[in-house]
């Protein structure tokens, strides 16, 4: 029924609290929040619905009165979830993946532009030979990583080939430090060693700075770096700063909830994919050296 949407559900897939998103999941929790503030600019009143395991969907789902939904988180491959389940779970926008889960409307980032910023940044910052660190078990991801890869090579440069992050994560939902610390080790035990590394998420920076230094490897002066998402709050500590991908998580965010709108007037309208342009975030320059 077209009406004005009351309540609207924001589901959260692969996060079981608030509070470990806020700790482990910053983009997408600013996604949320950002979400949240415009449904209620809008006039109506926000719920957040965890859903930790995609596979086994809470039956009360559907029950909850939501007149509308948002969906946002570590999304599966589109997968055939339960016919009467989608038929509830409508009208629906994912965010911010470019492609959602197979129906509904979806906003989200250029993920093959990403790759192609950072391949372009780390090239004319003199980066010959470069690797790419990053979990490569979602579309977007791999997306990513192979748009960086392709266009590195097609500039002249050389990709070291470097293992996989199988997982981020344990069971409880935290990073699994050693699986990136096993990665960036193996860099430097090959012939030809990187120049260059993209991070395919900010949240991995950290550790991958750490590792570097215990490496004897100076990021930033040895080791050129550029992360993605512009998850700030992961820069505090690392010195010189990275640049990063602007992935828009916030301004994706407002435009999912005006999707919504949108769709819950036009319910027959065609499907669509919203997709916005990354935008490199190059290092801001201390302000002892600017004055210098």
């Amino acid at each position: 029924m077209v009406g004005r949407l009351r309540r609207v559900g924001i589901l959260i897939v692969g996060f079981h609290s608030k509070a470990q998103m806020k700790e482990h999941a910053k983009v997408f929790w600013s996604a949320i929040e950002s979400a949240s503030a415009e449904i209620r600019r809008l006039g109506s009143l926000p719920e957040l619905i965890f859903l930790p395991n995609p596979d086994k969907l809470p039956t009360d789902i559907s029950e909850r009165g939501c007149d509308g939904w948002i969906g946002i988180g570590l999304m599966p491959e589109p997968q055939p979830w339960p016919e009467q389940l989608r038929q509830r779970l409508n009208p629906v926008v994912w965010m911010p993946c470019s492609a959602g889960l197979g129906w509904g409307d979806a906003v989200g980032i250029n993920q093959e532009a990403t790759g192609l910023l950072a391949a372009q940044y780390l090239y004319e910052a003199g980066a010959r030979n470069a690797a790419v660190i990053g979990l490569l078990n979602t579309r977007p991801i791999r997306t990513r990583t192979d748009s960086f890869v392709l266009r590195f090579q097609q500039l002249g440069g050389s990709v070291v080939p470097v293992r996989p992050l199988r997982t981020f994560y344990t069971r409880a939902r935290t990073p699994d430090l050693f699986a990136v610390d096993t990665v960036v080790d193996d860099l430097f035990v090959g012939k030809k060693r990187p120049d260059g590394i993209f991070v395919s998420s900010d949240c991995f920076l950290p550790e991958v700075y750490t590792e570097l230094k215990r490496n004897g490897i100076k990021p930033g002066a040895e080791i050129k770096i550029i992360g993605c998402s512009n998850e700030r709050e992961y820069f505090r500590a690392l010195s010189p700063e990275p640049a990063t991908i602007d992935i828009r998580a916030e301004e994706i965010a407002v435009r999912a909830v005006q999707q919504l709108w949108w769709r819950q007037q036009h319910p027959e309208g065609e499907r669509f994919a919203i997709i916005l342009e990354p935008r490199l975030v190059k290092p801001r320059v201390p302000q002892s050296d600017a004055r210098s």
